[in-house]
Parts: C-alpha cells; structure tokens; sequence
C-alpha cells in the first residue's frame, strides 16, 4: 500500500525550469519544480488549511468544557468504520481514525492524523501517522514550504514489519538522498526507511488530503459542541414541571 509525506519543495530548486519535462533527465538527488498553475494550487491548499486551522482554534474553549483539552492537546476520535467487500470476511478490514491536535495557546500549532486499518481476518495492519506542523504563517507569506511528514507501519501477512517515513526536505536542505534514520514511533526508536517524493502531483495530493482530514477533524468537534448542547436541552427539559 502506498502512502505519501511531504515537506513542500524547498525554494533553491526553482530555477530548474526544465525537471517538469519529460526530457529532463530523472533524479534521486532533487525534486520537480511546479509550473506557476501547480505554485497557484499549491498556495490556494495552504491557504484553505490555515482557514481551517483558524476555525477549529476557535473552537478550543468549547473544548476545554467538553474535557477535550488535557496536557496541551486534543484527541478527538473521527471515524470507526469497515470497508472492502461486503460478505467476504477474507477481505474486510477495520479501519479507526484519530486526530490529535496540540495547541500552541490559542492557535493550533500542529495537527496530527492516525490511521489505523486491519484485516478483520488475518494479520495484515498498516498504521499511517501524518504530522503537520501550522500553516498559518506559510499562507500568510506565500511560502510554499510546508512541513508535512508521513510515517507508515506495516505488519505484513507473514509477519514481517515495515516502517518507511516519506517526506521532502526543507528550505536550507541542498541533499536529498534517500536514507535509514532512527524514528520515535508507538514501539520506541525504529530503524526507518526515508524515502523522498519528488513529483509534484504527489505533493498536491498530500496537501488536499491534508486539508480532508483537518475538515473532518472539524466536523466531529461541532458535531460533539451540537451534542452537548442538546443533552443539556433535553436534560433541562426533563425537569421543566418540577417547581
């Protein structure tokens, strides 16, 4: 299964006017540099995720009374759900969602979304931890360098364990080469594959899943802030007769 991580190219690799050709010579050392339609894509991402970000901080004191907010952060649970072929148990999976955001006082100052799917039968997991820092400045500058790294867990059928971490690298970065490094994760420090993408489209395709997973992280809140305010409703209601 495929899964993808992004620190949007870094500037000093612009002026490579000739990567996005397919004359170009391919490389393993530097990333495709987007036309002015993708950079305008690009920008429009960011910008909708920092108006998300925004509305969901606003949300914050809503979820400091709901008991959402401990140890400077929020885990908000979004979705629980199977998928795969209806009636055939050797191709169903499990698949459970959680978002976690830590706040920076008032501002959301990183966002982070795991996803967990599993064989209802059967040993295959795979586990995609995707971590973004804010965006709020980057949209405010135009910047197209916006950190976002994926980290995917694999228990093969067999077994056998997986772990990659895809990502770019950031302004300042000359060396992009692909390499092992020693990853925190859930079972401590592991050896992890790092793998860069270099294709644009790919980059694309991280920022507009992002931006899902920040509108349903949002949705969820309003929905738990609309259902308290209704038990508390109901609950006064119940009451109402008694003088």
């Amino acid at each position: 299964m495929a899964a993808l991580a992004i620190l949007l190219f870094a500037p000093q690799y612009e002026n490579r006017a000739e990567q996005n050709s397919d004359n170009g010579a391919p490389s393993l050392t530097e990333l495709e540099v987007p036309n002015e339609a993708q950079k305008k894509q690009i920008k429009d991402l960011i910008r909708q995720i920092a108006e998300v970000e925004v509305s969901i901080a606003a949300m914050k004191n809503d979820l400091e009374v709901l008991g959402k907010v401990q140890d400077g952060k929020s885990v908000i649970n979004v979705a629980a759900t199977y998928m795969g072929t209806a009636g055939n148990i050797e191709n169903r999976y499990f698949i459970n969602e959680t978002a976690t955001i830590f706040w920076d006082g008032d501002r959301l100052g990183k966002f982070q979304f795991f996803r967990r799917q599993a064989k209802v039968r059967g040993i295959y997991i795979i586990r995609k931890t995707v971590t973004a820092d804010s965006m709020a400045q980057a949209a405010e500058s135009g910047a197209l360098d916006v950190p976002i790294s994926i980290l995917v867990q694999e228990t093969l059928e067999s077994g056998r364990g997986i772990v990659t971490q895809f990502k770019l690298p950031g302004p300042g970065q000359d060396s992009i080469k692909d390499h092992n490094e020693l990853v925190e994760s859930g079972q401590g420090k592991q050896e992890v594959a790092t793998i860069y993408l270099r294709k644009v489209d790919d980059r694309l395709e991280v920022l507009r899943n992002h931006l899902q997973f920040l509108r349903d992280t949002e949705r969820i809140i309003r929905y738990l802030i609309r259902h308290k305010i209704q038990s508390d409703h109901y609950r006064y209601d119940r009451t109402r007769s008694i003088k």
